[in-house]
């Protein structure tokens, strides 16, 4: 059988593709089923979500390429911090009822009795970003939350036990583990409740649901968003002048420009970050070219900046003939 290079790199990234849409809570979402990652998104979603509409159709496959790898990270932090806390249990799978009696299904990332903590791990493209925001949203502490119940109720944990959020860098360039508490106590499950209870309201009712997520958020990633929003606009007019219908063009085909130099700019740059450590001169197809890394200080801007190397990329400068002295 001869096969190409590129029907190879084919072969790997539907593979990529059908593992994440295999994964428990794909399996989940097909079969329209409410888990503790549902809760705290947006009433609108888990409204479609339990009455059955289907989901908007795809243009082209998603590759879910950063879930792939989130997922990833994920699971080899569980496995590590399994192979150091022998005690602890990953992936467990159990049900959360609420005071309501409403069921929610759960699959906990790490339940530790050793320090009587659930621990749920989240990958994120840099940290800046979750440090900035000081606390997780409120999906991530409705889901805590849940999975913390639920551990409890099933004999997992003990009363009493607290829940953790921890957020690593899927990149691999901020070694820090950034975590927060999710402090839970009884009013937490009668306000989980009432936010479930309002989009059932909906389902009973055939109302519209609150949307608690913002227009570009859902139009980007709610697989509901033709039926949620897909009639809303906020255009006034159509607008005909061919130099604006040109101008849109060129931005927008910039942008994507834009977009794959950049994305390759930080590829180039990972490898270079990692000689600069030492430094030196690089004789490449545009030229000689000197690189070094220089320690800067992250400082306080409306949060603490971690320190971090700036990398020094310059083209070196041809040398001057010395001089002759005349006798």
């Amino acid at each position: 059988m001869t096969i190409t290079p590129e029907e190879v790199g084919l072969r790997v990234r539907e593979s990529n593709r059908n593992h994440t849409m295999r994964s428990a809570r794909a399996k989940q979402q097909e079969e329209h089923r409410i888990g503790a990652s549902e809760v705290g998104l947006c009433r609108s979603y888990l409204k479609y979500m339990t009455d059955g509409t289907e989901y908007d159709a795809q243009d082209a496959p998603d590759d879910k390429l950063a879930a792939f790898v989130g997922t990833a990270v994920g699971d080899l932090a569980e496995t590590a911090y399994s192979a150091s806390n022998p005690y602890a249990v990953v992936q467990a799978s159990f049900v959360a009822t609420l005071p309501s009696g409403k069921v929610i299904e759960c699959h906990s990332d790490i339940i530790d009795p050793d320090i009587n903590a659930l621990i749920d791990i989240k990958t994120k493209n840099g940290l800046e970003l979750v440090i900035k925001d000081g606390k997780p949203s409120r999906q991530y502490q409705y889901q805590v939350a849940i999975y913390l119940l639920g551990a409890i109720q099933s004999g997992l944990l003990k009363p009493g036990a607290r829940a953790f959020l921890c957020y690593i860098d899927r990149s691999g360039k901020d070694p820090r583990v950034v975590t927060y508490e999710v402090i839970v106590n009884e009013f937490t499950y009668q306000e989980i409740d009432e936010w479930i209870g309002e989009a059932m309201y909906s389902v009973e009712h055939d109302l519209p649901a609150p949307k608690d997520q913002e227009y570009n958020f859902c139009e980007s990633y709610c697989r509901f968003f033709s039926t949620c929003r897909g009639g809303e606009s906020f255009a006034e007019g159509v607008i005909e002048d061919p130099e604006a219908a040109s101008a849109l063009t060129m931005r927008i085909e910039s942008m994507a420009v834009i977009k794959e130099a950049t994305a390759r700019k930080d590829q180039a740059d990972a490898v270079l970050k990692e000689h600069a450590i030492t430094g030196g001169l690089i004789l490449s197809d545009v030229g000689p070219y000197e690189i070094s890394r220089t320690l800067v200080n992250g400082g306080h801007v409306s949060f603490d900046k971690a320190d971090y190397y700036r990398l020094n990329v310059r083209k070196q400068k041809p040398t001057k003939p010395e001089k002759t002295v005349k006798a």
